[in-house]
């Protein structure tokens, strides 16, 4: 079975896997602080185009406990512990990790990956189970990125430093990486279901679109452009009626942004803060709590949402200057592309 792999996702990610219409989408790691998480209707519009999608592992998991009841298949054991909310904590996933260049090694160790070692040293009689649930609540306690197999050591030290002899001789051969062993199980699922001509067809659910899902279909189309004229047929389906206006906004907005930018001048002042109503207004964030609650919940800090914002009003600066000069169709394009009215309307 051909499988491409690719790093850990980001919002839209899925989205353009998707529209190059693979056998079957596998979804383990993503990203969801640094960048904005795997959204969900992205997951939606995938299988509602009968493509099938497998979660294991880490956000893969928790997405298919999320959407399991829309189609999205979860494997795993990991799966499993979420779906009986045996876990619970999105955290126990967490960890961080190197860049690509380094093949994005780990560089702290996810909580499942502990409790399952733990268990497994209790089987070997190296812990008792007391101890190993005190070490496990001691893990739990560490911010996700301090959370490694030496920080447990110095945990057990504390608390048992016999144990904690025991316990450092017996990892090297006893560490379980449950998040891989997972991710491993769902290859091989789906490798099955592949041989056996036994992938799930599409699932029976009405796929809504909404504002949310149009924004993102425009920016998987602006950064990444699509020559592929199949490809380009798909997107169309994605969006219906709307897809050649959404790409047209997303051109010019792509276009807008280059100019403003080549043309080395600051953003003034006044257009920052017109992008920031803007942005306030449109997620009714009217208080900083808000705000906080908002960065907080889509995973993304107050640093990447301000260079956001830059773009915003540079491409609201620069459309001033490209806009005049599109034909009548264009300029009813774009006005469907930003919900005014259908294309051909005036009002």
């Amino acid at each position: 079975m051909p499988i491409r792999r690719l790093g850990p996702a980001a919002q839209g990610d899925l989205l353009k896997a998707a529209l190059a219409r693979p056998r079957a989408i596998i979804l383990l790691d993503g990203y969801f602080e640094a960048l904005p998480a795997v959204y969900h209707k992205e997951i939606l519009w995938a299988l509602s185009q009968g493509i099938p999608v497998y979660g294991a592992a880490s956000i893969g998991a928790l997405r298919a406990c999320e959407l399991g009841s829309f189609g999205m298949i979860g494997v795993g054991e990991i799966f499993d512990a979420f779906a009986q909310f045996r876990l619970e904590a999105d955290d126990e996933v967490a960890l961080i990790h190197a860049p690509e260049e380094v093949g994005f090694a780990n560089l702290s160790e996810p909580l499942v990956n502990i409790r399952w070692t733990l268990d497994a040293a209790v089987a070997a009689q190296v812990v008792e189970r007391q101890l190993a649930d005190a070490l496990v609540a001691a893990a739990r306690r560490r911010f996700y990125p301090d959370r490694s197999f030496v920080s447990l050591l110095e945990d057990c030290a504390v608390l048992d430093p016999a144990a904690a002899d025991r316990l450092e001789l017996w990892l090297p051969e006893g560490r379980i990486d449950q998040k891989n062993r997972d991710a491993l199980a769902c290859m091989q699922r789906v490798e099955s279901d592949w041989l056996n001509d036994t992938l799930p067809d599409a699932p029976a659910f009405e796929f809504r679109h909404t504002d949310a899902f149009e924004t993102l279909l425009t920016g998987v189309l602006s950064h990444n452009p699509i020559n592929d004229p199949e490809v380009l047929i798909r997107c169309k389906t994605a969006s219906g009626d709307r897809f050649d206006a959404l790409r047209l906004a997303a051109e010019i907005d792509a276009l807008a942004l280059a100019l403003d930018q080549h043309s080395g001048q600051p953003v003034p002042g006044e257009d920052l803060v017109r992008a920031v109503s803007e942005f306030r207004q449109q997620h009714r964030l009217l208080d900083q709590q808000a705000l906080q609650h908002w960065l907080s919940r889509n995973g993304v800090d107050i640093d990447a949402l301000s260079r956001k914002l830059e773009e915003s009003a540079r491409i609201a600066r620069a459309r001033q200057q490209i806009e005049p000069h599109l034909n009548d169709r264009m300029r009813d394009l774009l006005v469907f592309a930003r919900g005014a009215s259908q294309p051909g309307d005036k009002g």
